[in-house]
């Protein structure tokens, strides 16, 4: 997998890790199902056979044990996020850690 690719995932965040990323390139991901709230399972495999046929390229997000993220999801993910709130700082450091953690596992 190019690691480039990670990039794209910050592209439209809002947006399923489904749908297609990239302007010039469009990169879909392939996600296990587990990956997904269970509001995006049911329509998933549609979307990806939909419009997965004009991507590009297709990454295959590879299957890991996730760590828990309970206090991660205290924030709403279109809630608003500031630094300088102390809460949110400390959420942030623990998705850092949480991310270079497996990049450092991942060769």
């Amino acid at each position: 997998m190019d690691k480039s690719n990670l990039l794209l995932l910050f592209e439209r965040p809002l947006e399923p890790i489904f749908t297609l990323k990239g302007d010039k390139k469009k990169t879909s991901f392939v996600t296990p199902p587990d990956y997904l709230n269970d509001k995006h399972k049911a329509y998933a495999a549609q979307v990806v056979s939909r419009f997965g046929e004009s991507a590009d390229e297709q990454v295959n997000v590879p299957q890991i044990s996730i760590p828990p993220m309970d206090d991660l999801l205290e924030l709403k993910r279109d809630a608003g996020f500031s630094l300088f709130i102390d809460k949110h700082r400390k959420l942030a450091a623990r998705l850092i850690d949480i991310f270079m953690g497996f990049a450092f596992s991942v060769h």
